[in-house]
């Protein structure tokens, strides 16, 4: 049985792209966490590697309840796989088919949102 979605845009969820990049800080995540987002997709460098700060902000989001996933923003690149990693890849998906594919992995998992 296929889940109904949200039909209404303003019932989607919110999901924002952040960028990972040299000296990127962690202030924009702890913004966009605290102001209610329901995930986060991170536009990696190179191989899926993020910013030690930023890093920090997103395992902080991801305890407070903010789905995270990791895209790399180089069109050809592909994420490393990191044993042990806390965020999951999102498969080849460009940055902004991630962005969409954890939409609607949202809406399925929560419908009324």
């Amino acid at each position: 049985m296929l889940a109904s979605l949200p039909t209404e845009v303003s019932d989607w969820p919110r999901v924002e792209v952040v960028w990972s990049h040299a000296g990127a800080g962690r202030a924009l995540v702890d913004a966009v966490a605290a102001s209610g987002v329901d995930g986060l997709v991170v536009a990696c460098t190179g191989n899926g590697t993020v910013h030690h700060q930023l890093e920090a902000a997103l395992q902080d989001a991801q305890a407070r309840g903010v789905a995270v996933c990791l895209s790399t923003r180089c069109p050809l690149g592909q994420l490393v796989d990191i044993p042990g990693g806390s965020h999951p890849d999102t498969e080849g998906l460009s940055v902004v088919k991630a962005r969409i594919s954890l939409m609607l992995k949202l809406m399925v998992k929560n419908p009324l949102h």
